[in-house]
C-alpha cells in the first residue's frame, strides 16, 4: 500500500535529487563594512563547512520575490530593489520592516564578458558589482576591474604570487578587501558570523547600513559569494529574510530568467547553511536541483505528532515507500515543469541518504540514470558485516590521531560507570585534549570532558551538557530510530579489547524486545538483501560508492568494483562522505580527485542517456 507524503524545496535543465541524511553544511559568515566618502560598504560571509546532523533533505517551499531588473540607456541591465507587489506579499507574509540598496549598480554574474569563470569567479563577479555601484553614484570612474585586474592587484601588494595571474583560483572577503583599497581607496571593516542560523543577529546593523549608507553588501567564504541588496525584519517575531542576488547565474540577462528562477530573491538564514557538491556542479551542469524530504522526518509527518504514536501510523516509514515517493516526485515534475520531460537524473546521498540513492538506481532504473553514494553502508546489516567493524574502524581513527587517546577513552569507561555517562565526538582536536591515560580515575575523566567540549561546547558557553539530547536543527532522530527496528538493522558489539569501547555483546534477541516495547514492532533483519538484492549487484548499473578510509561507515559499503558501471571510490584521506561537502582549500588531494571522477560518471551517464 502506497501513500504519498512528499513536497519540494527549492528548483533552480538536468534533474539532480539529492537524498542524504546525516549532511548539511552550516557556514561560517563574513560581513565586511568598507567606508568610501562617508558610505559604508557590508562586503562579505565567509562559507566554512561545519557537520551537524539533519535527516535526508530539507524541503519547504520559500517563499521568493525579487527585485526588478530595468534597461539603462547605456544598454546594460541595472537592478533597482523597488518596493512592488511582490515585495509587499513578503511583508505581509512575515511582518517588519524592510530596508534596501539605495542607487544603482550592474548585475555582474559568471560567463559574462565572453569569459569563463563558471565555478570559482562569484567572488570576483560580485566584487565587480560593488564597484559598479561605486561608479553609478558617481564616488569614482576607475574601470569595472576584470579578473586579470583583481589578480594582477593581489600580486602587486604582495598578498599573491606571481602564477595567481591567469589562474582559476577563489578569492574571499580579505582579498576583496584589498582590492577596494588599492584601487578604489575604500578600506574595510570585518564582522563575523558563526553560521547562516546566527545571520538574524545581524539584522539590525545591516538595515542601519542600507538607510545609511545604500551599497549593496557581498557576502562570501570557501566556495561561495552572493550579494545582499536587502534586508526585512520582524522584531516582534526575530524572523528576517535577504533579498540576495546570485552571481552564479550563467545564462543571457534576462528579467523573466533571473527573477523567475531565483537567481535574485529573498532567502531566509539557512540559505547559507545549504552548500556542497551538487551545488557547486549545477551551474556546469545546467542542473535543476530538487531537495526532497524523507517522509516522517523534518515537517514530513504524515499524521502530525501522532505520526509515531502508535504502529499502524508509523508503519508507513520505510525506505519502499520512501523511494516510491521520490519516483512519484520526478514523475510529477517532469509532467509539470516546462523543458525538463526528457532530460536524466542523477540522485546524490550520503550515509542513508546514500543507500537510498543506490536503491533508487536498482529499484528506479528507468526514472534515475545513475546514482552518487557516497559513504553508504548498504551491507552494514546481519550476515554481512561483522558486528565490530565500526567500532573497530572508530578506534582506529582515534589511535591515528593518537594513541594516547584512544587508551584514555578506553580508560574512561569504568569510572564513568560508577559516575555517569557520557558521549563522544572525533577527532584530531579531541584527541590533543586526551594525552596522559596514566591520570587517576577523577583526573582522568576531567581529561575526558575538556576533551568533549570540542564537540559540544565549542563556544564555552555551556555549563552543563545536556547528552540525551544530541539532534541539531529541532530534527528529532524518532524516525530513524523506528527505521532501526524495523528494516534497518545493523548489528553493533565492541570487546573492549581491539577497540577503546566497553565490552557489549550484540543480542538480537534483546535487542527485537527493545523495539517490540518501544514502536510494537518486529524487527525484519533480512529485509534489506530481499528487497534490494544485497551483496548481489551483478545486475544493477551507474552507481558510483564512493567511501573514505577515515570513515567507520566505509566498513560496511562497497570498497571493491562490482562491474564497470557499479564502481567503488576510495578515498583515503576523507571521513564521511566528504565529496558530498563544500570545496575547501584545505581538501585533501585524494578528494579533489573523487569529485572529479565523480563528475565524469555523471557525463557519461548523461550522454549515455541521449545517445542510447
Amino acid at each position: 500500500m502506497q501513500k504519498s507524503f512528499s513536497s519540494v524545496k527549492k528548483i533552480t535543465g538536468f534533474l539532480f535529487l539529492k537524498i542524504w541524511r546525516s549532511f548539511r553544511l552550516l557556514a561560517t559568515l563574513l560581513a565586511l563594512e568598507v567606508s568610501f566618502k562617508s558610505c559604508l560598504l557590508p562586503l562579505a560571509l565567509d562559507l566554512a563547512p561545519k557537520s551537524s546532523l539533519t535527516i535526508l533533505t530539507i524541503l519547504s517551499l520559500m517563499f521568493v520575490s525579487s527585485a526588478i531588473l530595468l534597461m539603462d540607456r547605456m544598454g546594460l541591465y541595472w537592478i533597482f530593489p523597488f518596493i512592488t507587489l511582490i515585495v509587499v506579499g513578503v511583508l505581509a507574509k512575515f511582518g517588519g520592516s524592510m530596508s534596501t540598496v539605495q542607487g544603482r549598480y550592474a548585475y555582474h554574474h559568471y560567463m559574462q564578458d565572453k569569459f569563463d569563470d563558471n565555478g570559482w569567479g562569484c567572488a570576483y563577479r560580485s566584487l565587480q558589482t560593488l564597484v559598479s555601484w561605486f561608479r553609478l553614484q558617481g564616488y569614482t570612474e576607475n574601470p569595472i576591474p576584470t579578473h586579470h585586474a583583481i589578480q594582477q592587484c593581489l600580486v602587486d601588494i604582495g598578498d599573491k604570487p606571481g602564477n595567481f595571474v591567469g589562474s582559476s583560483h577563489w578569492i574571499g572577503s580579505n582579498e576583496v578587501g584589498f582590492v577596494l583599497e588599492t584601487l578604489y581607496g575604500v578600506t574595510s571593516k570585518i564582522l563575523f558570523v558563526s553560521s547562516g542560523s546566527e545571520m538574524p543577529s545581524k539584522a539590525r546593523e545591516l538595515m542601519a547600513h542600507f538607510q545609511h549608507h545604500g551599497t549593496p553588501i557581498m557576502i562570501g567564504g570557501g566556495a561561495y559569494a552572493y550579494t545582499i541588496l536587502g534586508v526585512i525584519f520582524n522584531e516582534d517575531s526575530g524572523d528576517v529574510r535577504f533579498l540576495i542576488l546570485d552571481p552564479h547565474y550563467t545564462g543571457k540577462d534576462e528579467l523573466k530568467t533571473v527573477t523567475s528562477k531565483g537567481w535574485c530573491s529573498w532567502k531566509g538564514p539557512d540559505f547559507w547553511d545549504d552548500k556542497g557538491f551538487m551545488w557547486e556542479i549545477a551551474p556546469e551542469f545546467r542542473a535543476l536541483l530538487v531537495f526532497a524530504e524523507h517522509r516522517y522526518y523534518g515537517v514530513s509527518l504524515p499524521y502530525g505528532k501522532d505520526s509515531f504514536r502508535k504502529p499502524k501510523l508509523t508503519g508507513y516509514l520505510t525506505s519502499e515507500q520512501a523511494l516510491a515517493d521520490y519516483a512519484e516526485l520526478i514523475s510529477h515534475l517532469k509532467k509539470n515543469i516546462t523543458g525538463i520531460n526528457s532530460v536524466p537524473v542523477i540522485v546524490f546521498g550520503g550515509s542513508y541518504g546514500g543507500m537510498l540513492a543506490a536503491w533508487f538506481r536498482i529499484k528506479y532504473p528507468h526514472i534515475v540514470q545513475g546514482a552518487i553514494a557516497a559513504s553508504a553502508p548498504i551491507l552494514q546489516f546481519m550476515g554481512w558485516t561483522p558486528c565490530d567493524t565500526f567500532n573497530m574502524h572508530v578506534t582506529k581513527s582515534f589511535r591515528n590521531a593518537s594513541s594516547k587517546c584512544s587508551e584514555s577513552i578506553r580508560r574512561s569507561w569504568a569510572f564513568i560507570d560508577n559516575e555517569t555517562s557520557t558521549g563522544l565526538q572525533p577527532i584530531q582536536e579531541l584527541c590533543n585534549r586526551l594525552r596522559n591515560p596514566e591520570l587517576p580515575p577523577k583526573e582522568l575523566l576531567m581529561q575526558l570532558n575538556h576533551a568533549i567540549q570540542v564537540g559540544f561546547n565549542y563556544t564555552g558557553k555551556k555549563n552543563c551538557l545536556e547528552y540525551r539530547d544530541a539532534d541539531m536543527h529541532g530534527l528529532s532522530t524518532q524516525g530513524w530510530d523506528y527505521q532501526a527496528c524495523t528494516e534497518m538493522v545493523m548489528p553493533m558489539c565492541s570487546d573492549g579489547i581491539h577497540d577503546m569501547f566497553e565490552p557489549e555483546a550484540w543480542d538480537y534477541g534483546q535487542f527485537a524486545k527493545n523495539c517490540q516495547k518501544l514502536f510494537g514492532t518486529v524487527p525484519r533483519p533480512y529485509m534489506v538483501p530481499i528487497i534490494y538484492g544485497g551483496k548481489d549487484l551483478k545486475y544493477a548499473s551507474n552507481i558510483v560508492f564512493s567511501n573514505g578510509l577515515l570513515d567507520p561507515w566505509s566498513g560496511g559499503g562497497i570498497l571493491k568494483n562490482v562491474s564497470d558501471s557499479v564502481i567503488a571510490l576510495i578515498i583515503p584521506e576523507a571521513a564521511h562522505h566528504l565529496d558530498l561537502r563544500a570545496s575547501d582549500p584545505a581538501d585533501p588531494p585524494s578528494v579533489r580527485e573523487a569529485r572529479l571522477i565523480e563528475k565524469a560518471h555523471i557525463r557519461s551517464w548523461i550522454k549515455q542517456y541521449y545517445t542510447g
